[in-house]
This record gives structure tokens, sequence and C-alpha cells, in this order.
């Protein structure tokens, strides 16, 4: 059963010979009403002050929450944007790689070329040397065959 100070106000109680005096019950019962009153307020203001803090306490724990999932997505964000540098990185290596190799195989391409043309120049200069050699021996050999163009030539280079 439930009482309130207003109950304990308005308790009537019996009159007997031998009670108690009117004036001390009413006096004691008006302070238990006080008593009981200020514990009543106090009890509403503690639970509303635990209510609150209980409130305040979620939005503690939703502030929290919420950190922790902002910070759970910035790792996993930091992970990924690690991870796409590190790929990039490795296709940029790649890339760089098989760019060198490509030079590489072009130089090689181009030397090769190169010693090809210089091998056929010699072949060409041995060739223009032995071609060269045989007319001036043609010559020779025709201007000792005949004498009359040898004494001519003489005279010629002498005369002067």
């Amino acid at each position: 059963m439930k009482i309130t100070p207003l109950d304990i106000r308005r308790k009537e109680f019996k009159r007997s010979v031998r009670g108690y005096l009117d004036e001390e019950v009413d006096l004691f019962l008006d302070g238990v009403a006080d008593e009981l009153e200020r514990v009543s307020k106090e009890n509403a203001w503690l639970q509303d002050r635990v209510q609150a803090l209980e409130q305040q306490a979620a939005g503690h724990t939703h502030i929290r929450e919420a950190l922790e999932k902002t910070l759970v997505a910035a790792q996993l964000q930091s992970e990924e944007i690690r991870s796409n540098a590190e790929k990039e990185g490795e296709s940029i290596l790649r890339d760089a790689e098989a760019k060198a190799k490509a030079l590489v195989a072009d130089l090689y391409a181009q030397t090769q070329k190169v010693q090809q043309t210089l091998i056929q120049l010699k072949l060409l200069e041995e060739d223009f040397r032995f071609k060269f050699r045989a007319l001036l021996e043609g010559y020779v050999k025709l201007l000792e065959d005949s004498p009359l163009l040898l004494a001519g030539l003489k005279a010629t280079a002498g005369g002067e």
C-alpha cells in the first residue's frame, strides 16, 4: 500500500480513554508527512537525474559508437588507399620495365642494323679496293703493252 503525505495528514485515529494526546500525534504525523514529502520530492528529483544521466550516457554511447564506426571506416579507407597506391606503384613499375625492355630491344635491333651496314660497307670497300686494284693493274699492263703510249706519256711528263 502506497502512503502519500496527504494520506498521513488526513488520517483520523479512533479515540480511546487512555489514548495519546491528539496534539502530539498530529504534530508527529505532520512531521512524518513533511519528511515523506521531502523524501518523495528528492526521490523524484533523483529519478529525473538518473534518467537524464542515462540519456546522457546513451548519447555518449552513440557518440562512441559513431566514433568507432568512423575510426573503422578511416582504417578501411586508409588500407584501401595504401592498397591502391601499391597497385598503382606496381603498375607503374611494370610499365617502366616494359618500356625499358622495348627500348633495349629497339637499341639492340638498331645495333644489329648498324653492324650489318658496317659489314656491308666493309664488303663494298673490299670489293671496291679489289676492283680498283684490278683497274690500276689493267692500266699498268696496258701501258706496259703499248710502248708508244708509254713513250708519249713519258715525253708529256718530261716536257713540262
